[in-house]
């Protein structure tokens, strides 16, 4: 693999990071973020509709083990930091 094929991909990497942030701010913002209880079912589908390696079924935190208020502090956290790496266009810090 030539240097400018390695800069693409990694350019392309990005690129995919910070579209599947967006989408996941752009449909997380729809929702009541604050009270952890509330909505907990759909949290839990967006939780696992764009990060499916760490919530989906098989993930590394498969939500079916958590209650509806972790499930909404998980949802908190994660879209603070999808905020701030929209905003900014940059990884945050959790």
């Amino acid at each position: 693999m030539s240097i400018d094929d390695k800069f693409y991909w990694e350019a392309k990497k990005k690129q995919l990071k910070r579209e599947k942030y967006q989408g996941f701010f752009e449909e997380a913002r729809q929702l009541n973020v604050s009270d952890f209880s509330v909505s907990a079912d759909r949290k839990a589908e967006i939780l696992a509709k764009y990060f499916p390696g760490r919530f989906g079924d098989n993930g590394k935190q498969p939500l079916s083990r958590y209650d509806s208020t972790q499930i909404g502090s998980l949802f908190n956290t994660m879209f603070n930091y999808a905020k701030k790496t929209v905003e900014t266009g940059k990884k945050a810090e959790i």
